[in-house]
């Protein structure tokens, strides 16, 4: 895995990127790089995703 094949996840995790599997690099670098694009007031962000992730669970885990 090198920086110039996926830039955003080594701009955000730096040398920790290294150690993820390969199988979840490209998803990763898809996610960051829509989010990149979408980078306007308004926009998403990667800590709203995740709120969003952790509310669908509680509402999953209380159903």
């Amino acid at each position: 895995m090198s920086a110039s094949t996926y830039p955003y996840l080594f701009a955000t995790l730096g040398e920790a990127a290294h150690q993820l599997p390969h199988d979840i690099a490209p998803a990763l670098e898809a996610t960051l790089t829509a989010t990149q694009a979408a980078n306007a007031p308004g926009g998403p962000t990667l800590l709203a995703c995740r709120g969003l992730s952790e509310y669908v669970d509680v509402q999953l885990q209380a159903a």
